[in-house]
């Protein structure tokens, strides 16, 4: 994946490079010809004038269509930078055992019923204060990136890719532990990481 994208920058320095020496190139043949119009063929001064206006006018145009597509790019750019340090701290040696320890809280969750679950995670994390931090430094992961993606901040379709199945099976064990600490919290506590649930749940129903 990060090859692709290193790919997809190279390529898009290399169009911008390309672009802007074709449009130089141009632009000075351009100026050469209005000039020696205007210089060695006098009568034709008008002609000459009106050729600088057209120009002048086109320039404006492809220069605005430039500009346009350097922002994008730059945007795009700037998108995909941050969707790579995102997936690469969600895998990082720091973060290892935090997922090692949701992962092993998990997978008997799931297989209880939903009513069941908020008694088994106090239960699990009554006296493991390790773990209660692990399961919240996991959720403050997923709440951020779901913030960076309601906000255009990285690219939804690779962190949908990357992340889809974590997202949606984490937030569904832990609902039920979320919904307690808002009702004992009085606030919507990971909401985003709900909206971008609920929004990907949608959208492939």
């Amino acid at each position: 994946m990060a090859r692709d994208f290193s790919k997809a920058f190279d390529f898009n320095l290399k169009f911008e490079r390309r672009f802007t020496v074709h449009i130089g190139v141009v632009a000075i043949i351009f100026v050469g010809v209005i000039v020696g119009v205007h210089f060695f063929l006098p009568a034709h001064k008008e002609l000459a004038t009106f050729i600088a206006i057209a120009v002048g006018a086109a320039s404006a145009i492809v220069s605005a269509f430039y500009i346009a597509q350097s922002v994008y790019a730059n945007v795009e750019s700037e998108q995909m930078t941050r969707t790579m340090s995102l997936t690469s701290e969600w895998n990082t040696a720091s973060f290892f055992d935090s997922k090692k320890a949701v992962i092993g809280l998990i997978k008997p969750i799931a297989a209880k019923p939903r009513e069941e679950r908020l008694k088994i995670i106090q239960e699990e994390i009554k006296d493991n204060e390790i773990l209660e931090l692990n399961i919240t430094n996991v959720l403050n992961y997923l709440e951020d990136l779901a913030v960076l993606v309601d906000k255009g901040f990285v690219d939804e379709e690779t962190i949908r890719e990357l992340f889809q199945t974590n997202v949606l099976r984490y937030y569904d064990v832990f609902e039920p532990w979320i919904a307690d600490l808002r009702n004992r919290r009085g606030n919507r506590l990971y909401q985003g990481l709900e909206n971008l649930c609920r929004k990907w749940n949608n959208s492939t129903s």
